[in-house]
């Protein structure tokens, strides 16, 4: 049992950075030396080597973190490095959840909206392939223009229509009685002088003559 255990734990070491066969580092040999340091080692460097990939991990946090896990000389060091590590991964988890909702927002908010160009056309209603638009009647318009309660313009009727005519009419031959009524006033007038200049030259006349 106990040398599967060590051969348990020298393979879990080989899958880490730390190489528990041939370090001399002091920090490395603690973790090496206690099989729960090294157990949690394991699955701290899996969950870095994770983050790496995702990019939620700078190697330059990475390079500080292991220079302060490299100070280390004993076990309560060690555990405090641990717990510091927690902390930061804890950290960069918090921070990928805040960003999924801002990306998935600005992805909804980047899609067009409007009809899909590649969805094929929507199939022609029952009541638009039955039969051709008809034309509707002026009796069909007033009758639903009145079931609907809207004022619909009323025909013009034929007085309306004739009214312009007959005001014309009426001022052409009031206009042509003004004419006739100012040509009988200049007639009689014409008369009058003509009267009046034949009286004129009687009476001249009448005086010579006596």
């Amino acid at each position: 049992m106990l040398l599967s255990a060590a051969a348990l734990g020298s393979s879990a070491a080989w899958a880490s950075d730390i190489q528990c066969a041939t370090t001399q580092q002091a920090a490395e040999r603690v973790i090496c030396d206690h099989a729960i340091l090294n157990n949690e080692y394991d699955d701290i460097f899996a969950q870095q080597q994770a983050l790496l990939r995702d990019g939620r991990l700078v190697a330059a946090q990475l390079v500080q973190w292991r220079q302060a896990r490299n100070a280390c000389v004993d076990v309560h060091c060690v555990d405090g490095v641990f717990a510091q590590w927690k902390t930061m991964a804890r950290s960069l988890e918090a921070v990928a959840q805040a960003a999924a909702p801002i990306e998935m927002a600005s992805d909804t908010a980047a899609a067009p909206v409007g009809p899909n160009p590649e969805a094929p056309p929507a199939p022609a209603s029952q009541s638009e392939t039955s039969s051709p638009a008809s034309p509707t009647s002026e009796a069909s318009l007033v009758h639903q223009g009145s079931a609907a309660g809207i004022a619909l313009p009323q025909p013009v009727e034929a007085s309306d229509a004739t009214a312009p005519a007959v005001a014309v009419a009426s001022a052409a031959s009031a206009a042509s009685d003004a004419r006739r009524t100012t040509g009988m006033s200049a007639g009689l007038l014409l008369v009058l002088l003509v009267a009046v200049g034949a009286g004129v030259l009687f009476a001249r006349r009448t005086r010579r003559g006596g």
